[in-house]
Parts: structure tokens; C-alpha cells; sequence
């Protein structure tokens, strides 16, 4: 089964237009000698990847088509071979070939014009100014190609380019203003499809490009009627630009009354009107959705109804989340109402009595005789026994009435049917605690669901400014660069500004970009990134005002496994998470109890929900875990854009704030995670600004050279280099001694530049 080969109709157009476009340049004639413009263009095409066994064909017949010597397939076939031999040691070298190097080898593929003409003097200055020509020409041809089908026309056109552009169009000219029979001009059509396209696209630029092709025809020939003709059609399609379906008449009427009115054209026909009439009535017809399809391409700003609908749908998504956020809630209130509490068997020993009662005296011939005794129900007497059993927590032949030893025949029986009756009632109570605490955890869990979904809620309700300026300026200068944005969104969400940009993957670690990104939109940073299809999208967002650096230094008593574990992520673009955990002793358990305690940290703050549910929630976790899993944490929370750290303490000793000024002491407090059920950190919030050193430590710091210490090394130590810092603290201490495992983090303040 033979596979199909596809082509696409979108290549078939490319190759149909890079064939006329050869024919075109290999008829165009410089100072009518210079005629190997062709060859330029075929390097131009062949350094931007086109097929050179497809490109060799081409040039050959087009050369030999206005040119039918043996010369000519000499001067075209030598192109081909020095560029096919060129790529091959380029290849070999791995090195690729540049454009000044491609005009080299066009100068070596051309030596051959110096002696197939002849050797005289003059054919031999000729060849050497169509060598010079040709190569100066084979520089505007890769820029041009380059710009084509690589770059695109929808960036702004460098000076480089433009001139490029302007040189190679004027060549087109050349080419075109060539191809008549008599006066009949052949290229009217395309001329005129080319003048009214331009002006309605490029408005000012496609004016200029008109004259420019009225320039060619003034080279030519001289033919100043043509220039005037070309003038003036600019000018007046300029004007009409707005009228598509009638800027076509204008390049025919100009033609009629220049050559028919004023009789500046030598032996007019009106053919050439009728072929200008043609050549715009087919742009004319093209219909709108071609036209719409490549304003977009080129950067026709028609996005305005896509950023709204991209705000409503924010506002959408904020109602949707808080109405999610509210189930969610009316969820954890229904679950806490759902909690069955059982009371205390003190406080229900009536019930439990005649329980008791009805089970034992049921039954007995002698209930009777009993209650007359008693002048009560037998349940009076089981309601002292209760209550002995409670008060002693036992149930025994010490705990029964005297009535019950003296006068009950089923002494025995009631007191094993008591200690039943409390046993089932002590499981019972385990069991229905056990259910509560789950359901508590559930609750504790879907709260925080609830505040992380409305938080998010809030950041999604502020509607987004999108800022099509600055994109269509960011993207132009990028393309100065040679950094190829195929599509750059800037938004504004309060004070944040955002960029999400394409570029091609080989652009993504060009010094260019963050460069250019930053002077055009300030201090950015990358917050994310994928790839797709040889292109990257960039996601960027306004930096903080601060940035820090941090160092970490550990020692573990005896060359034990380390009980402390630690932690330093960022939690978003804004927020650094640092935290010390030290587990219970030392070695292995005391270090997986530590490590498992910062992982549930470092999930819980990742998913945005609010620490005071975070540190309950995971003090339940370890709480239920068998055995006595105490860990001590401090958690540092540092948001660089509002130039603010909260302190989070569960356990965890002092930390320090050194400053330029003074020392600021963070007070340690509340209980470890683990001991009981229920806890509440001690939180504290402190201002942070350039120059601030955060010395956070586990206890076996503060009881070898406590805080006073650690203030006493920082003074003595000016370094502004966290690390050093950590293990001179860390050194110091171990010199004391090394009774208990040691951590030393120090987090570095500064200003972003």
C-alpha cells in the first residue's frame, strides 16, 4: 500500500509566486547590462530553507527564457553548485551559513561572467560591476526572503528593511516595466492589483511603494509619463483608500487622461486601461472574509470584542466560583450540625438506672416486696450504684448499695450487667468521637476549599485593562531585534501588569527579549512558560519591589539523621514560603516526622488556602497518627511586593530581624503540632525593607547560644551573604556543644534593580 503524497494548495500558491517573481527578476535589466538580479533572489530563497533542487530548475529557465545562450545555463546552473557544496561543509562544520557570507559565495558563483563573455576590458568591468551589484542585491533579497517567510509583515519594518524592500521592489519594477508587446504593457494587471492593495493596507507606505515602481519605469526608459502616471495614482488611491469596491476606476481614469487627455504617452492604446481596469476590479472582488483574514495577520487592531468578552467572562467565572464557595460552606454548616454529641454518663444516670432496672427486675418475683422496701422503684437503688461506678470509674462489689448486697438475689449478675452497660456505653462514645473528629476534619477541609475558591473569586472579579499600544510597540521592537512575537497580550489587574507573549522556541533565551520586555514595560519577571508547535508562550508579570536570597545550614547531633527539616518555595509570583520543622529527639523518626509535617505544609500553602486552616488541618493529621509525633514549626511568609513577612509559630523558638538600625526579636509560642486536637499559632506580621537579614533557627540554637548569641555572631559578622552567615551561626553553636540537632536558615533582603 503506497502512501499519498499531500500537498498543500497553500505551497502550491508560494511556489507559484516565487516561480513569476524569478521570471520577473531575471528579466529586469540594470544600466541594461546587468541582468543576474535573478541569482540574488534565488540566495535570498535558498537561506530561508526553500527546496534548492526545486529553486535550480526555476532560475535555469527563467534566465534562459530572456536569454537563450549556452552563457546564460553557465551563469545559472553555477549559483546551485557553489551553494550545494557550501551548505554541505557548513554541515559538516556545523556551522550556519550567514548572510555576509552568502553574498561571498553569490561573488564566487558569478566568477564565471569574467571569462564566458570574453576577456576585453570592458566585458570584464562589466562583469565586475554585476558581481558588486549582485552581491550588495543578494543582501536585500535574504532580508526581504527573510521577512516574507520567517518574520511576517505584520511587525514594523526596521531601516534595514525597509530599504531592503525598497531596493528589491524597485528591481520588480525593473522586471515588470520590461514586459510589454509594443505599447501594450503586459504588467498593467498586476500593477494595478499591487498599487490598490498596498494603499488600502499600508496606506502611507503603500503610496511610497507606488512611486517606487514609478521610479523602476523612469530607470528603465526614462519614460517620465509613467513616474507621473505612478504619482499621481498614489496619491489619489491614498485618498479613496476607504472605498474598496471603487478604488479600482481610479488607476484607469488616471491612464485615460494622461495618455488620452493630455497625450503624454507616445502612441497610447487603450488596452493598458482596460488592463488596469482588470487588474483592481480582482482586488475589488475579493471578498470581505480574505480581507478580514489578513488585516488580522498584519496587526489590524479588531480585538476589542474579544477583551470584552474575555471581562464578562471573568465576571461570570467570579459569580460562578462564589456560588460554589457558598455550597461549600452551607455544606461544612450542615456537617457541623450533623455531630452527635453523647452526654457524659454523669449526666444521663437516670436512664442508665432504669435501663439497669427494667433488665435486672423485670423479671424477679421479689420486685414487689423490694420496692415496698425502698417505698421507690428499684431504679432509685441502681441510681446509686451509677453513680458509685462513675465516681470511682470502676464497677465492683465495693461500688453497690448496701440495699443491693443485702437484699438483691442477683448481686452478681448486676454488677457484671453494670460493667456491660459502661463498657458499651465507653465504645459507644469512642466510636461517636472518633465520627466527630472526622466530620470536624471534613469541616476544617471544605472551609478551606470554600475561603481558597472565593479568594480566587476576588482576584478574578477586577476586570483586566489590555493595553494594544503597548503590544503593537513591544512586538515592534522585538522584531528589531530579530525576535519574532507572533502575538503579545499586555493587561493591567490593579496595580500588576501581565504579558503573555509567543515567540519562536529559538527566541526564548535571547538576551533581547527580557531586555526589551523590561525597558517597554519595566521590571518583569517570568512566571511561567509552554511550548507548542516550535513556539513558546511566555507568561510575565510586573516584579516585586524587593528580592531575596536566602542560605540554609544543618547539623545533626552525633551524625544522626537530622530531626529538622526545612523548606523554601515560592508560592506565587509575589510570596516566599520559608519554614524550619523539628521534630521530636532526633534520627530517622524525628526527621520523617518533621519532612511529613513541611510536605502537608508545603501542599496546603501551593493550593492558596489560609494558614490558620492549613495548621489546624494538619495538626489533626499528625494528632491521629499513633504514638507522640510532636513537631515545633516556624513558617515565614514574605510577600516582596508589599514588604511584609508574617510569622507563623507553632512550637517554634525566636527568630531575628537584623537591620541596618537594630534587631527586631519574633517571639517563639503556642504548642507543637501534634499534642493537642486543637491549636491556635502564634502569628505575628512585621514590615521588611532593603537591607534586612531574617535569621530563623530550630531550638538546638537557642539552647546551645540562645537568641542573645545569634544577635552577639550576626553583629560580629557584616557579611551580606546568607550562607556564610547560617554556618557561622551554625559553627558557633556546635563549638558550645551538640546536645540536639541544629538548622540555621537566613533570608536576605533587598531591592530588585
Amino acid at each position: 500500500m503506497t502512501k499519498k503524497l499531500k500537498i498543500e494548495p497553500k505551497e502550491i500558491g508560494v511556489w507559484i509566486v516565487i516561480t513569476l517573481s524569478t521570471l520577473i527578476f531575471a528579466n529586469a535589466r540594470v544600466f541594461g547590462k546587468i541582468s543576474t538580479l535573478a541569482i540574488s533572489l534565488f540566495v535570498g530563497l535558498v537561506y530561508c530553507r526553500k527546496n534548492i533542487l526545486i529553486l535550480t530548475p526555476i532560475l535555469l529557465l527563467s534566465m534562459v527564457i530572456f536569454d537563450p545562450r549556452w552563457q546564460t545555463v553557465v551563469v545559472a546552473l553555477s549559483p546551485a553548485f557553489v551553494f550545494f557544496l557550501a551548505y554541505t561543509i557548513h554541515r559538516k562544520l556545523k556551522k550556519k551559513i550567514k548572510p555576509l557570507f552568502s553574498a561571498i559565495y553569490t561573488i564566487i558563483s558569478e566568477l564565471p561572467l569574467f571569462f564566458i563573455y570574453g576577456l576585453s576590458l570592458e566585458n570584464a568591468l562589466w562583469a565586475f560591476v554585476n558581481i558588486a551589484v549582485s552581491a550588495v542585491f543578494t543582501l536585500c533579497c535574504i532580508v526581504v526572503c527573510y521577512l516574507l517567510f520567517i518574520k511576517g509583515l505584520k511587525y514594523k519594518l526596521i531601516s534595514i528593511e525597509q530599504i531592503a524592500l525598497s531596493l528589491v521592489l524597485l528591481v520588480y519594477s525593473l522586471g515588470l516595466y520590461r514586459l510589454k508587446i509594443d505599447t501594450i504593457y503586459l504588467s498593467s494587471i498586476i500593477f494595478a492589483f499591487f498599487a490598490v492593495f498596498v494603499s488600502y493596507f499600508y496606506s502611507e507606505k503603500g503610496c511610497i511603494a507606488t512611486i517606487i515602481v514609478g521610479i523602476g519605469a523612469l530607470l528603465s526608459d526614462g519614460n517620465t509619463a509613467a513616474f507621473l502616471f505612478c504619482t499621481v495614482s498614489a496619491v489619489l488611491l491614498l485618498l479613496v483608500k476607504g472605498y474598496r469596491r471603487f478604488s479600482f476606476l481610479v488607476l484607469p481614469t488616471v491612464d485615460l487622461i494622461i495618455g488620452f487627455g493630455f497625450k503624454l504617452f507616445p502612441n497610447y492604446s487603450y488596452i493598458n486601461a482596460i488592463l488596469l481596469f482588470v487588474g483592481g476590479l480582482v482586488f475589488a472582488v475579493l471578498p470581505n472574509s480574505l480581507i478580514n483574514k489578513y488585516l488580522s495577520n498584519i496587526g489590524v487592531e479588531r480585538g476589542y470584542a474579544v477583551r470584552t468578552l474575555v471581562n464578562r467572562n471573568r465576571y461570570d467565572l467570579y459569580k460562578r466560583l462564589n456560588k460554589i464557595s457558598a455550597v461549600l460552606k452551607d455544606m461544612a454548616v450542615i456537617l457541623d450540625g450533623d455531630k452527635e454529641e453523647l452526654t457524659e454518663p454523669d449526666e444521663n444516670q437516670q436512664f442508665l438506672a432504669k435501663q439497669l432496672a427494667f433488665s435486672m427486675c423485670s423479671t424477679c418475683p421479689k420486685k414487689s416486696e423490694c420496692e415496698k422496701m425502698l417505698t421507690a422503684e428499684t431504679s432509685a437503688v441502681f441510681y446509686d450504684l451509677i453513680k458509685n461506678a462513675i465516681k470511682s470509674n470502676r464497677v465492683s462489689i465495693m461500688e453497690m448499695p448496701p440495699f443491693l448486697v443485702e437484699y438483691c438475689t442477683k448481686s452478681s449478675r448486676v454488677l457484671t450487667s453494670c460493667k456491660e452497660m459502661m463498657d458499651n456505653y465507653i465504645v459507644k462514645k469512642e466510636l461517636n468521637d472518633s465520627v466527630n473528629a472526622c466530620k470536624t476534619l471534613m469541616i476544617e477541609q471544605i472551609n478551606g476549599l470554600s475561603g481558597m475558591i472565593c479568594g480566587f473569586a476576588n482576584e478574578i472579579k477586577q476586570a483586566v485593562s489590555f493595553d494594544s499600544a503597548k503590544e503593537r510597540e513591544l512586538i515592534d521592537a522585538l522584531s528589531a531585534q530579530n525576535v519574532i512575537a507572533s502575538e503579545a497580550v499586555v493587561y493591567r489587574n490593579g496595580e500588576l501588569v501581565n504579558l503573555v507573549i509567543t515567540v519562536r522556541e529559538c527566541d526564548e533565551n535571547k538576551a533581547a527579549l527580557d531586555k526589551t520586555i523590561n525597558k517597554l514595560l519595566g521590571n518583569m519577571v517570568k512566571s511561567d512558560k509552554t511550548y507548542s508547535n516550535g513556539v513558546i508562550n511566555l507568561t510575565y508579570v510586573s516584579a516585586p519591589k524587593l528580592d531575596l536570597m536566602s542560605g540554609i545550614a544543618k547539623r545533626s547531633k552525633e551524625g544522626n539523621a537530622c530531626g529538622d527539616a526545612h523548606s523554601c518555595i515560592k508560592i506565587s509570583p509575589d510570596k516566599v514560603l520559608f519554614a524550619i520543622c523539628d521534630g521530636m529527639g532526633t534520627g530517622k523518626k524525628a526527621n520523617d516526622t518533621s519532612n511529613r509535617a513541611i510536605s502537608l505544609v508545603e501542599a496546603f500553602y501551593k493550593a492558596g488556602i489560609d494558614e490558620s486552616i492549613v495548621l489546624t488541618i494538619i495538626n489533626k493529621l499528625l494528632s491521629a497518627r499513633s504514638g507522640e509525633n510532636f513537631s515545633a514549626l516556624d513558617i515565614a511568609v514574605i510577600d516582596l511586593r508589599l514588604g511584609i513577612a508574617d510569622f507563623i509559630k507553632l512550637g517554634g523558638v525566636e527568630s531575628v530581624i537584623k537591620s541596618k538600625e537594630s534587631y527586631d526579636i519574633i517571639e517563639g509560642g503556642a504548642l507543637p503540632l501534634g499534642i493537642l486536637e486543637t491549636v491556635k499559632p502564634k502569628v505575628q506580621r512585621k514590615a521588611i525593607k532593603n537591607g534586612d537579614m531574617i535569621i530563623m533557627y530550630s531550638d538546638g540554637i537557642t539552647d546551645s547560644i540562645g537568641t542573645d548569641g545569634v544577635i552577639r555572631i550576626s553583629e560580629q559578622n557584616k557579611t551580606n551573604n546568607p550562607d556564610t552567615l547560617a554556618n557561622v551561626i551554625i559553627d558557633d553553636s556546635e563549638f558550645v556543644g551538640h546536645a540536639d540537632d541544629k538548622t540555621v536558615l537566613c533570608i536576605k533582603i533587598f531591592n530588585r534593580i
